[in-house]
């Protein structure tokens, strides 16, 4: 395994991206590191999918997700991009250019 998608689905109603605690998931993917064995570093993308009038403010924010997992960035690459009601990805880390 090379790569891992999590997708979470910004709502008008429910818990907000910035409800969840984004460091549950150092020990499972490190873990998933240490046991594939691969040559290859394991890459994670978070797509935070905002539907309708939901907004992530830009995305500026979502940058505590990979903060949140400092763990794993030593094993592995993060990708944190916000998807806007057009389908349109904005990747915000890591920063562009």
């Amino acid at each position: 395994m090379e790569k891992v998608t999590l997708v979470y689905l910004c709502l008008a109603w429910g818990f907000s991206w910035r409800d969840i605690n984004w460091e549950i998931f150092n020990g499972p993917l490190c873990q998933l590191v240490d046991q594939s064995g691969c040559a290859r570093e394991l890459e994670v993308d978070f797509r935070i999918m905002c539907a309708g009038a939901v907004e992530v403010g830009g995305g500026a924010g979502l940058v505590t997700i990979a903060d949140s997992l400092a763990r794993f960035r030593e094993k592995g690459k993060i990708k944190v991009a916000w998807v806007g009601p057009d389908g349109r990805e904005n990747v915000v880390y890591p920063r562009p250019g």
